[in-house]
C-alpha cells in the first residue's frame, strides 16, 4: 500500500508542476496532494502504532 500512496503523491507532484495545466487543474491537482500527504502519514503512524 506505501507505494501506491507514493506513485500517487508522485504523480500529483508532476501534475501540479506541468508547464500547460491550466489553474484549476492545478489547484484540484494540489489538493489532492494534500489529501494523499495525510493519508501517507496516517498509513505511516498507524504501521508504526501496530509494530
Amino acid at each position: 500500500m506505501k507505494t501506491n500512496e507514493d506513485d500517487t503523491v508522485a504523480a500529483y507532484e508532476r501534475a501540479i508542476r506541468h508547464e500547460d495545466a491550466i489553474p484549476a487543474s492545478k489547484a484540484f491537482f494540489m489538493k489532492a496532494h494534500q489529501d494523499e500527504e495525510r493519508h501517507r502519514a496516517w498509513m505511516s503512524t498507524t504501521s508504526n502504532t501496530l509494530s
